[in-house]
């Protein structure tokens, strides 16, 4: 979220108000690459894409489209999560941290910076922290740090017999 004020902040200062699209695109390559996020997305109303910009990777089927992000769930600076399924794909999960603001000139500005949460993140978290991790999208599994196991419920543990030593525990 800190990235998030940072730019912000930059955004409203004369030399990005003035700025081109084309210049911002320049801006938020550089500031990409002082960020985790994967992507960052900056959109004048009423939906003008200005900048799209990818850390270092080109785009892909599997990014979030630019529709699944709305003005009205970023309307002050927050950060959610968006799940996306496709046809013909698994569902995927982005944690979109995003805001409005206004602009000099009139008008609000909307910026996203969308991580993608995927294998590497989770196994990040598991390597930080030594806590294994599993999203989901709902009910459905998205990715986990481990591969996929059943959850075991109370119901099983108590049919079972638990001895300590020769004792029967219960």
């Amino acid at each position: 979220t800190t990235d998030l004020y940072q730019l912000t902040f930059f955004l409203q200062e004369d030399q990005a108000v003035a700025a081109s699209a084309s210049d911002l695109g320049g801006m938020m390559r550089y500031f990409i690459s002082l960020t985790r996020a994967d992507r960052i997305v900056l959109i004048d109303e009423p939906g003008i894409v200005l900048v799209d910009e990818r850390a270092g990777v080109t785009e892909s089927k599997e990014e979030l489209p630019v529709a699944f992000l709305n003005p009205r769930d970023f309307s002050f600076p927050r950060s959610q999560f968006v799940a996306t399924r496709f046809v013909s794909g698994p569902t995927r999960l982005y944690l979109v941290t995003g805001s409005s603001f206004p602009r000099k000139r009139g008008g609000v500005r909307h910026l996203y910076l969308v991580t993608n949460v995927d294998k590497s993140m989770v196994e990040a978290i598991w390597e930080k922290t030594g806590t294994e991790v599993a999203f989901f999208a709902g009910t459905s599994p998205v990715v986990s740090a481990s591969p996929w196991q059943p959850f075991e419920t109370e119901a099983p543990l108590r049919s079972r017999r638990i001895l300590l030593g020769n004792v029967p525990y219960s």
